[in-house]
Formats: structure tokens, C-alpha cells, sequence
């Protein structure tokens, strides 16, 4: 049996159709949105604030730096430029087989192989630098030292310095001695240096 106050009544018919809940959303800190958009039920729209704009002076300093380096590349390499070679001899008080190695000992201990060999133009500034080769036994009198064939009494070095900027003279300095002045026409394959004569 039902208790009458319990009685579950059910009513006939289609379902009344409800509303859909508002949802309402507080303005941001940038104000509400604009007239037309967003509306009942639609959230505000997502307006970001503006991008900060950044000092554009870094940019124009490096590309002012690069201009500067590109030209400093091109300048040196469309500047006239030479070759300054020559031969460094000493002479010595006792003979050796021509032909054979040789190296400066005690007064010439400073010309040996790989001595290095700097060049100056004519303002005084370093144009180029280089170093001896490997030295050789020569003869001073072309025939043989003090009459005797197939001795020397002279040791001989080359060298040559490339990429040295054009200069009307040059002045050659090897070691720690003094530099010996050529003129341009000299400096290439006819710079040398005799040391001890």
C-alpha cells in the first residue's frame, strides 16, 4: 500500500525547455571587451597588452661594425702588395764541403734556420715578416775557398717575405742586428744581406 504523501505523480507531456545559465565574466585589467563581440554567455576576448619596443641603436652599431671590417678586408686585398726575397750570407774563417748544411755559431749564432726576418717600409711601420730557410755552404771566390775545389767559406740563407704593401724602399731586418735598406726595385729576389764583410 502507498501513503498518499508519498504518491510519485508524473506528469504527462514534453519537458519545459530551460534557459541556459549566464555566466558573466569580470572585465580584465585592459577594460571590457569591445561593442559586438563576446555576449551572453561568451567570455571576454583575450587582448594583450602591446609588445614593448626595444632601443634599435645595437643593431645599427653592428652594422656599422661590419661595413667597417668588410672594407678593412677589401682594402687589403685590393691594395698593391710585393714580394721582398734576398739571400743573408756570412763568411767564415774556416772551410767546409760546398753544398753542405751550415748555421751561425758564436758572432753569427743569430743567423740559423728559421732566424726571423721582418720587414719595414718607409714610414718605419712592419710591413711583413718571414725567416730564414736552411743554410748552405758556398764558395765567396766561385772557384773554391783559398784555392782549394769543392770548399766553401761563406754560409748562405734565403728568404722572402710575400704580401708586403707597396713601399718605394724597404729596410730588412734579420735577428737582432741591424737593418739594411732596399729600394722597391731591389726588394724583390735582389735583397741581400752580407754580414761580416
Amino acid at each position: 500500500m502507498i501513503d498518499d504523501a508519498q504518491t510519485v505523480r508524473f506528469r504527462r507531456g514534453p519537458l519545459p525547455v530551460m534557459a541556459p545559465p549566464r555566466f558573466e565574466t569580470p572585465p580584465g585589467p585592459w577594460g571590457p571587451p569591445p561593442a559586438g563581440l563576446g555576449g551572453p554567455g561568451m567570455p571576454a576576448p583575450i587582448v594583450l597588452p602591446p609588445l614593448s619596443t626595444r632601443p634599435r641603436w645595437p643593431w645599427v652599431l653592428g652594422a656599422v661594425a661590419a661595413v667597417v671590417v668588410v672594407l678593412g678586408l677589401l682594402g687589403s686585398v685590393l691594395a698593391p702588395s710585393t714580394t721582398v726575397s734576398g739571400t743573408v750570407t756570412f763568411y767564415a774563417s774556416n772551410s767546409l764541403s760546398l753544398g753542405s748544411s751550415c748555421t751561425g755559431l758564436g758572432l753569427y749564432s743569430d743567423l740559423r734556420p728559421g732566424q726571423s726576418v721582418v720587414v719595414y717600409d718607409d714610414t718605419g711601420s712592419q710591413v711583413g715578416q718571414g725567416t730564414l730557410g736552411s743554410g748552405t755552404v758556398v764558395s765567396s771566390s766561385g772557384s773554391g775557398s783559398y784555392g782549394y775545389s769543392g770548399y766553401g767559406d761563406a754560409c748562405l740563407f734565403d728568404y722572402s717575405v710575400s704580401g708586403v704593401a707597396a713601399s718605394d724602399s724597404y729596410r730588412v731586418v734579420v735577428g737582432q742586428r741591424n737593418g739594411v735598406v732596399f729600394t722597391s726595385s731591389q726588394a724583390e729576389g735582389h735583397a741581400d744581406i752580407s754580414v761580416g764583410r
